[in-house]
């Protein structure tokens, strides 16, 4: 299997995004994998995402406890391009209080 073919398995199921590993292939579910580096966490989304709908912020929510989030009102699947200026706000915020605890 290709990295582009690997890349392309992300999926979601029981509202828990999964992807293979690059090395061995195997699936490994995102949330709890992010959770368990104890990494300081934001997670967009948009409420109008046609293929990931915003009520799987809530289960990001859950299992990254303390994780930052963000649903950006009028937005489909791409907050990155569809409001650039301030998801660059919100990450700039965010890397700056990231080191404080």
């Amino acid at each position: 299997m290709s990295a582009a073919e690997r890349t392309a398995t992300t999926t979601v199921r029981d509202r828990s995004v999964r992807y293979r590993d690059e090395g061995t292939g195997t699936p490994v579910v995102l949330l709890p994998a992010v959770a368990a580096t104890g990494i300081p966490a934001l997670v967009t989304w948009g409420d109008r995402d046609p293929g990931l709908p915003h009520s799987h912020l809530a289960a990001a929510r859950t299992a990254l406890r303390g994780a930052r989030t963000q649903l950006f009102p009028d937005t489909g699947h791409m907050p990155q391009v569809e409001r650039a200026e301030e998801l660059v706000e919100l990450v700039t915020d965010f890397w700056a209080g990231a080191g404080r605890g």
